[in-house]
């Protein structure tokens, strides 16, 4: 009988009251014309478990004042009971409908059935119809349990299943709303995981090549995609790295797959691809931010490649020359070695100040609040670096050590009073601001050169420059006063 109670989800000692709301409220979901066995099976749950409520032991029988007589003699059909006839009445067999036996489920036998049966599913709306016919899941209590364990286990170990069949799985067991307690960034972590295993499975590249829109010819390229999931699934060969990095576009080709495959959160991926592999290629990037160590190495291996190419070019003229007789032998090769470690050393100082120039410019965007090391080293090295190069002009050194020194500061006070402001950014701000750092050295050597050649005119570009700094970094500091001391927050 406490299958009946089970079905209904009712404790054994509920009432009838009880029993016709929880069957009031159970006929909403469950229709005879959509189930009729989960129908008949809810009405004979209803009735039995009515049958067990309104049961009670019944009193010995007492002769009324009917069966006896005035003298207390038993009336006559009183005296018909005999007692065999009494014993033939107790003994006489009471036929009953027995009801159905109450199931014995394996619920984590049925939630392994479950994930099975949604990974290898063709569509959520055959998922759908295999979980409404399951018998095992007209016990209420058994369905909750199921759902909770099918739940947690994907979130231990999620499976190579599609966004569809996982919504049917939650809509099924009714996890799919904030009542539920499920963690609303960790379902959305988990759908992203299993509906990329579920791509990466080769019978489905075709649409993971739709979705990251990798394509040749205006149809998806699945040679490409495979030697990217190649590329990125074994361990990092350097060789085959220097070979990617001199070609040209290939970097940035590798990282937007990369960041379009798991939409930028790489520790979504799942242990089939190489860690080390993704990291490297990843931050090799200028989606990673600042210049890390991958993107400082190749840049440095094309720039190093670039002033070769040069120097060899460079020989091959002065040596052209000198079998034209136009040079003598010693002075070709003394002039294009010269020249040859010139161009190379140019390119290369040229590459590490920018790339110092880049790291400098990411490190004083970041936020107040941002972990840092030295965090009085980034709020004071504006100030510190202006103060230096107008000290150097005003003493008599060359322009071209002090201008640098004073329009770099006057740059980064600007870009980091507007980096740190609370505004919206849209696509088109994102890309201006992948290209600004860029911007902002051309603008401090073209402010150096122009000071250079304006070195006597009356026009004060040194002092303007120091004002504007002073002026913005004080501002930027004070609108993030609170992070230096809490007291100052309340002015």
């Amino acid at each position: 009988m406490n299958w009946a109670f089970e079905l209904l989800g009712l404790p054994l000692d509920a009432d009838a009251a009880s029993i016709k709301r929880a069957y009031a409220r159970l006929l909403r979901t469950t229709r005879p014309d959509d189930d009729p066995e989960a129908f008949q099976r809810l009405h004979a749950a209803y009735k039995s478990a009515l049958a067990k409520a309104g049961k009670s032991p019944v009193p010995a029988a007492q002769p009324s004042e009917q069966t006896l007589s005035s003298t207390g003699s038993p009336s006559p059909a009183a005296a018909g009971d005999t007692p065999a006839g009494a014993a033939q009445r107790t003994h006489e067999p009471i036929t009953q409908p027995a009801p159905p036996a109450a199931p014995i489920v394996n619920i984590g036998a049925l939630a392994h059935e479950v994930i099975r049966t949604a990974i290898h599913a063709d569509s959520s709306r055959d998922l759908s119809s295999w979980l409404q016919s399951r018998q095992d899941f007209w016990s209420i209590l058994v369905k909750q349990q199921t759902g909770q364990i099918v739940i947690q286990r994907l979130f231990q170990q999620p499976q190579s299943m599609s966004a569809d069949c996982l919504d049917t799985l939650l809509r099924f067991f009714d996890l799919d709303h904030v009542l539920s307690g499920i963690n609303p960034f960790a379902l959305q972590r988990l759908r992203r995981q299993q509906s990329l295993q579920w791509e990466l499975m080769p019978e489905h590249h075709y649409e993971l090549a739709q979705r990251i829109q990798l394509r040749r010819h205006g149809r998806p390229d699945m040679e490409t995609l495979k030697l990217y999931l190649q590329l990125l699934q074994q361990p990092l060969d350097w060789l085959k790295a220097v070979k990617i990095a001199l070609h040209r576009g290939a970097v940035d080709r590798i990282g937007h797959f990369l960041y379009a495959l798991c939409q930028g959160h790489i520790n979504d991926l799942p242990a089939s691809f190489n860690q080390r592999s993704v990291l490297f290629w990843y931050k090799a990037t200028p989606r990673a931010g600042a210049m890390s160590w991958p993107r400082f190495a190749i840049n440095s291996l094309r720039v190093t490649a670039i002033g070769l190419a040069c120097a060899l070019l460079t020989t091959a003229v002065f040596l052209a020359d000198f079998a034209t007789g136009g040079m003598p032998g010693r002075d070709a090769l003394r002039f294009s070695t010269t020249f040859s470690l010139t161009i190379m050393g140019s390119l290369i100082s040229l590459w590490l100040l920018f790339a110092g120039w880049i790291y400098v410019d990411h490190w004083q965007g970041l936020p107040e609040s941002a972990p840092s090391r030295l965090p009085w080293l980034r709020r004071l090295i504006i100030p510190v670096l202006c103060a230096i190069g107008f000290t150097l002009y005003q003493t008599g050194a060359p322009t071209f050590l002090a201008g640098p020194l004073v329009f770099a500061s006057l740059v980064l006070a600007v870009r980091r009073f507007r980096r740190r402001s609370i505004q919206r950014t849209s696509k088109r701000a994102w890309r201006i601001g992948a290209t600004a750092p860029g911007i902002a050295f051309l603008c401090i050597v073209i402010f150096n050169a122009f000071t250079q050649v304006q070195i006597d005119s009356d026009l004060p570009f040194m002092t303007a420059a120091v004002c504007i700094t002073f002026g913005t970094w004080f501002a930027d500091m004070w609108r993030h006063r609170a992070h230096l001391h809490p007291k100052l927050a309340r002015r």
